[in-house]
């Protein structure tokens, strides 16, 4: 997963860094505090979200998210802010979420597990010889031989039960932050949920 993130005061902007790397491992993080420069990377570089803050003195984080889903469409759009009457506006410009400082570690890992455009990846990418029903098949083999049903898994999650439903039908396949979550709870590896091989125990 990339993630682009964007804030005035470059010390939140590696604190935020910090924050996404203690819960997405393999996230790769770029982080500016001048909106034209962020801009300028997202033209070179594909990204998968951004977090952004709004309340910014060239250009706000609400403007220059227009401009960055310009430039990619898929883009997932996290807002952190201190203001929260900036909610409603945050929503015109179809936000993932919307998330107030203090920025907590629990929210941020909520707010990456459900994004609007979720990122099939992992490491980047999730490769194109593991078919999506291949990584449902394994999630719901797993699942069954530790005895769960699909709304265990759901509670265990925090999701859905249409959710996991639609990852072992193949219709739709977990994030990187979600796959973590799941090889945790079906006590197994990334590698076995997306190939068969592996180990559990």
């Amino acid at each position: 997963m990339k993630i682009l993130v964007l804030d005035d005061k470059m010390l939140l902007v590696k604190d935020i860094i910090r924050d996404v790397r203690s819960i997405a491992p393999d996230a790769e993080c770029v982080g500016f505090h001048r909106e034209t420069e962020a801009i300028d990377y997202a033209r070179e570089h594909p990204l998968d979200v951004a977090l952004l803050d709004i309340d910014m003195p060239i250009m706000n984080g609400l403007a220059a998210a227009k401009r960055l889903c310009e430039l990619q469409p898929k883009l997932n759009i996290i807002f952190l802010t201190g203001f929260p009457e900036y909610a409603l506006d945050s929503y015109r410009v179809y936000a993932s979420d919307f998330l107030l400082k203090p920025l907590r570690a629990e929210e941020l890992k909520s707010a990456l597990a459900h994004l609007r455009n979720p990122v099939s990846r992992t490491d980047g990418e999730v490769p194109a010889r593991y078919s999506v029903h291949a990584i449902g098949a394994n999630i719901k083999a797993r699942r069954t031989a530790l005895g769960m049903t699909v709304n265990d898994l759901a509670g265990r999650l925090d999701v859905s039960f249409q959710t996991v439903y639609r990852w072992e039908s193949g219709d739709r396949t977990p994030d990187t932050v979600m796959l973590i979550e799941l090889s945790r709870v079906l006590r197994t590896d990334i590698d076995t949920l997306i190939s068969g091989v592996g180990g559990h125990d």
